[in-house]
């Protein structure tokens, strides 16, 4: 869906072009409406929009002073002027700002019709082109940075494929990697769908290429993740330079996209073929998310904590997640009660206690992901086990604590084992009866039953026959169905009373759902 901005200073105009036509019909969202252009313009500056279409004459700002303003963010982003005013002056000064079309008041239907479906050939055309530029060409470098990150690569070939590829390596450049991880399951609206968020990766990749320019090469790592080799000059202190770039990359993403990221960053290196083991590096420390959701994982905060993949202590972690997975508490207290005389019998420092206890959690964070199982609520927050493991001061203490998260975690899995699936679809289902009018989606009730939204949706479908947000549309159809022919209300009051706040998405699914429009079936049953 292409966004909308719609600018008028009258109300009754804005809803009148709100409710003139179907816009989802013709690939169109209005995500933005503005009173005048001074609004117009922090709406354009903080969201993104495809479309703009604007009024005038307005107090304030006028419409003319607002294409120009708009012209300095964005050459290229379409602009339908509105007006109740034949005038030549206004339509040369429109012309000259690139405006899509001149349209007079009252708006006729059918020209801005043809007009929206003009700009979505144009909008999908360039959108597929910038697709093949982000993804496409450098399809080839995205195939081949992912290669060389993995260590797919000869020694040969790096060289070869760089140079082919016109990647300026200098003798004395230095190399560092970035993960970033994009959180889409922060998103609370359960309207967004796979192309919404395929816009959003598109949004981030913009961002990136914008902030990149001559410092960093993209692929994507996979469908949440994005890899980066950033390139620099001796010169310069690069882990102050990449520090400093993952920030700025962090918050412009969270600015201008409205989608919190965690960046993971690898060690610095000058050696080429050493690009795979750092960015190993990287995606190791991205393992511990749990404990730094949003935030910068460098080597400052985890390299006092990490543990080495070759540490002999791995095989006792992978132990003592064996006996929680089995909710074997006798074997876990047994085991742990070893690793604390091994720690006794080597003199282990606090450090690699913290380290080991630290290693311990990303594991158990593991599980309980695989599991599908709410981790928040055995983990406090991102950082309340990390800040507790730090301040504790003797091995006692944190081996009873850790003892302690052990023991919660077992016995909170076999109480979600005892708990009966058809009765928490029972639930659920009532939940979507007493609120579908309301923004419910599958994360709030999960939160307010305290299970994981991925696994609530696996039994829930496992159970109904169909998705949770297929039997949430399906609720609100039927609903609607029934409003519709039984009573008089207009249809856009039906729209609100069943949970849709855009008319235009409510025609659509309607039609979908039923085969008919809202008017044709109420016109069938008179």
């Amino acid at each position: 869906m292409f966004r909308v901005l719609i600018v008028d200073d009258e109300p009754g105009a804005l809803k009148s072009l709100k409710y003139m036509l179907d816009w989802n019909e013709y690939g169109y969202i209005i995500t933005g409406e503005a009173a005048n252009g001074k609004q117009a313009l922090e709406l354009l500056k903080n969201e993104i929009f495809h479309l703009v279409i604007t009024d005038i004459r307005m107090p304030g700002m006028s419409g003319l002073e607002l294409i120009r303003c708009i012209r300095t963010l964005s050459e290229d982003i379409p602009i339908i002027v509105m007006s109740g005013y034949e005038e030549f002056d206004y339509v040369k000064e429109c012309l000259k700002h690139g405006v899509k079309d001149y349209l007079l008041k009252p708006v006729d239907q059918e020209n801005l019709s043809e007009l929206l479906q003009s700009i979505k050939e144009e909008l999908t055309y360039e959108l597929q082109m910038n697709k093949q530029l982000h993804h496409g060409i450098p399809a080839l470098r995205e195939r081949i940075l992912k290669r060389w990150a993995h260590g797919f690569l000869t020694d040969e070939e790096i060289g070869t494929e760089l140079e082919f590829l016109n990647i300026p390596v200098e003798e004395k450049s230095w190399i560092c990697p970035l993960l970033i991880e994009m959180h889409f399951q922060d998103l609370t609206d359960s309207s967004w769908t796979e192309d919404e968020m395929g816009i959003q990766r598109f949004a981030v990749l913009n961002v990136l290429e914008e902030l990149l320019v001559h410092r960093g090469y993209i692929f994507e790592e996979s469908r949440d993740r994005l890899g980066v080799v950033l390139i620099g000059d001796t010169s310069e202190s690069g882990e102050e330079v990449v520090q400093q770039l993952a920030e700025l990359i962090r918050d412009s993403i969270r600015k201008y996209v409205k989608l919190p990221v965690s960046i993971a960053i690898g060690d610095e290196i000058q050696d080429l073929r050493e690009l795979a083991s750092s960015f190993e590096m990287a995606l190791r420390r991205m393992e511990m998310n749990f404990l730094f959701h949003g935030q910068i994982i460098s080597s400052a905060q985890f390299n006092a904590y990490d543990m080495p993949l070759n540490s002999p202590a791995i095989k006792y972690i992978r132990a003592i997640i064996d006996s929680i997975s089995a909710k074997d508490e006798e074997l876990l207290s047994s085991l742990l009660a070893d690793q604390k005389r091994r720690f006794l019998a080597c003199g282990a420092s606090k450090r690699t206690v913290q380290s080991f206890v630290l290693e311990l959690f990303t594991h158990l964070f593991s599980l309980i992901k695989d599991m599908e199982e709410p981790y928040h609520h055995i983990f406090e927050d991102e950082t309340h086990e990390t800040r507790i493991i730090l301040d504790i001061k003797t091995l006692d203490e944190i081996m009873n604590f850790t003892e302690q998260k052990c023991f919660e975690v077992i016995q909170y899995l076999a109480r979600l084992k005892m708990s009966s699936s058809a009765k928490t679809v029972e639930r659920v289902k009532a939940m979507v009866r007493e609120n579908y009018a309301n923004n419910i989606h599958l994360k709030m009730i999960a939160e307010e039953i305290h299970m994981n939204p991925t696994y609530l949706g696996q039994i829930f479908k496992s159970t109904v026959g169909m998705s949770f947000n297929d039997y949430l549309m399906r609720t609100r159809m039927e609903k609607a169905k029934s409003l519709v022919v039984h009573t008089d209300k207009k249809i856009y009051e039906i729209a609100l009373e069943v949970g849709f706040k855009q008319l235009d998405a409510f025609y659509k699914k309607f039609k979908e759902y039923t085969g008919k429009s809202a008017g044709e079936m109420r016109a069938e049953m008179k």
